[in-house]
């Protein structure tokens, strides 16, 4: 299979727009380049917001409080919700943004949950039991619940399957650790859907969480670069750098994408889906709107899990580039990472995207979210010829013509995608200054841990308790 670089991903770009390399070669230096996109300020006042002030060792304190707290739960109809299942989902929304657990607690928003654990108490109470914010070892996990290695194994694997719990397998060490709603859960999950409506109030609980997160300053995505062309001067950090991405794993793969699943499971959709499990249906899935249904990568760890999981199809590096290849260039999806220095996750969300009314709806200034792009906007004026392609590439369709130039009128997320079409070259992304742009997370966990400190030192969380000043 022939290796394609970055370079060749700008050559397909041309391509695919029908257009000449000529154009793509144009320089931002001919003209004094404008900011597109409206500018969020991030001085150091901003930034200091994620230097957390709290220790793991509290929030996990204050998570276990608030666990300890939940008690049985009354539906309307006098059914009772036995209180391990509230423990269960007041864990989860312990972790990262949350899912807003005492604001939209609902009659039925308990059987996400229950699903995870085979609907089985005791394994619900193992599961609450276990080493909260870090990844924990089997022998971990049976001290914390006074079983043997064995039974701790067993019901770390059942539980790893659904998605509830996160496995990987390190130099012969196997490790766990409960996951966020997003990314994790969610994600992960995506083998107990059943596709075309058939999940018995099993994504209620989905539908209330998009209400209920906090909408927190670390974004649960941030665009990638699509290409480092697109990037004035080619300047683009090395984790927002897909090609050094794929360098730095051996194992890759690429699943369904869970945001049509979600769509589908609510009666939003407008065709059927395969079975997710399906990897060869799913492979091959064209949708009605004309992008692939295989579209969210994993690499090292998490492609691991996902591939033991059996809801992600394996590849060698040159798929997985070639993939990203055709989603970032010929079907124009914006490449989105998970919120971490050393990411293992890219989803690449077209315009049928379930995540979009939630950006689309903020202010275009809006302070949540600040740090969702490394990147500004440029525009060169001087270039632009108004032939409107970047008005049609538009993702979440923040740009439009007005007095026949492109101009953004809604929330723009920095993706690139306009800068891939533009023939002259007049958009380009442009690395912010370094200081402005906050340190990553290291991984999952520790954004996890992250998001979560930050919500409790804004008085977001618990919910059942007073509201806190800045730290």
């Amino acid at each position: 299979m022939e290796n394609i670089s970055r370079r060749g991903f700008v050559g397909a770009a041309a391509a695919a727009a029908g257009m000449g390399m000529a154009g793509l070669g144009a320089s931002l230096a001919q003209a004094e380049p404008q900011q597109v996109a409206p500018k969020i300020e991030a001085g150091s006042e901003d930034l200091d917001m994620y230097r957390m002030h709290t220790s793991l060792d509290t929030i996990n304190e204050l998570r276990r409080e608030a666990i300890d707290k939940c008690e049985d739960y009354v539906c309307e109809d006098g059914t009772v919700i036995p209180a391990v299942w509230v423990k269960m989902r007041m864990l989860v929304d312990g972790l990262g943004a949350g899912i807003g657990a005492r604001t939209y607690t609902a009659d039925n928003s308990f059987a996400l949950f229950q699903r995870l654990a085979y609907n089985d108490e005791d394994l619900a109470q193992f599961y609450i039991n276990c080493p909260l914010g870090v990844k924990f070892t089997v022998l971990d996990a049976a001290v914390a619940n006074d079983c043997t290695e064995k039974e701790a194994k067993e019901q770390l694997d059942r539980l790893a399957w659904t998605g509830a719990m996160f496995h990987v397998n390190i130099a012969g060490i196997d490790y766990y650790s409960h996951q966020r709603m997003y990314h994790g859960i969610t994600e992960s999950s995506i083998n107990l859907y059943k596709p075309n409506n058939e999940n018995d109030g099993f994504m209620v609980d989905f539908k209330a969480s998009l209400g209920g997160r906090e909408l927190t300053e670390f974004p649960c995505y941030y665009p990638l670069p699509p290409v480092a062309e697109v990037v004035v001067d080619n300047k683009i950090l090395p984790y927002d750098d897909i090609e050094a991405l794929l360098e730095r794993h051996e194992v890759f793969a690429v699943s369904a994408c869970q945001c049509r699943y979600i769509s589908d499971l609510l009666g939003e959709s407008i065709e059927e889906l395969p079975d997710p499990t399906d990897l060869e249906a799913v492979k091959d899935w064209v949708c009605v709107d004309g992008h692939h249904l295989e579209k969210c990568f994993t690499f090292g760890e998490e492609a691991q899990f996902y591939i033991d999981q059996g809801i992600a199809r394996q590849l060698t590096r040159d798929e997985a580039r070639e993939l990203i290849q055709r989603q970032a260039v010929d079907e124009g999806c914006m490449m989105q990472s998970n919120y971490s220095k050393y990411t293992e996750v890219i989803c690449s969300c077209d315009k049928g995207c379930t995540n979009w009314p939630g950006y689309v709806g903020m202010p275009t200034d809006s302070k949540n979210y600040a740090n969702q792009s490394h990147y500004d906007l440029m525009w060169d004026d001087e270039l632009c010829i108004g032939c409107g392609m970047c008005v049609e590439r538009c993702v979440p369709g923040a740009i439009e013509m007005v007095d026949g130039k492109p101009a953004v009128t809604g929330y723009c997320f920095r993706c690139g995608q306009c800068g891939i079409v533009c023939p002259v070259s007049a958009r380009k992304l442009q690395l912010k200054d370094l200081d402005q742009i906050p340190e990553l997370p290291d991984d999952l966990v520790d954004w996890s841990n992250k998001d979560t400190m930050w919500r409790y030192e804004k008085g977001l969380w618990p919910y059942d308790m007073a509201p806190r000043t800045e730290a």
